[in-house]
């Protein structure tokens, strides 16, 4: 009867040791959830986002149609022509130690240009603000100039002005 105890109890631990060996080679035991891509932007031919702690792959989805696969946070491809889409960015892993993240969904959509510009003497560019925009890129006869005022006083409020040092 001891031996019957014994060989059933000793089958029982080599069970259940292999199910907890088999469950951690797999992947399927204390896996982690990546964290969602953050901070997606498209400049108008690359849609990009921050990379993912492990994550050695992403599903990129636009307008809910076909899923791509890429390995560096961006993907590349131009808007539709209406101007408006909606992005959506998974972080995966190969490793098998962790899970997918939960999507990331960006909605994007065309601004109105700036309607007009006025040159004040004494250096200050003004304009009307257009809706849903969040910065403003000036270009003086073709060149970028960097938007760091030295004093706060330089940015108007509503950060539709800029004064230029003489």
């Amino acid at each position: 009867m001891k031996r019957k105890l014994f060989i059933a109890f000793l089958a029982g631990l080599v069970i259940s040791v292999l199910a907890l060996f088999g469950a951690a080679c797999t992947g399927g035991f204390g896996n982690t959830t990546l964290s969602a891509p953050t901070n997606l932007t498209y400049d108008g031919t690359t849609l990009r986002w921050d990379a993912v702690e492990n994550a050695d792959r992403y599903t990129v989805s636009i307008n809910g149609g076909s899923e791509y696969t890429v390995t560096l946070p961006s993907y590349s491809f131009i808007a539709p022509d209406s101007g408006e889409f909606t992005a959506t960015v998974t972080a995966g892993s190969s490793s098998g130690q962790y899970e997918e993240s939960s999507p990331a969904v960006m909605s994007f959509a065309e601004l109105a240009p700036v309607a007009e510009i006025n040159v004040a003497e004494g250096g200050e560019l003004s304009w009307d603000a257009v809706a849903n925009a969040t910065a403003y890129l000036i270009r003086i006869d073709g060149e970028e100039q960097p938007l760091r005022p030295r004093r706060s006083a330089d940015w108007s409020p509503a950060g539709t002005a800029f004064r230029f040092a003489p």
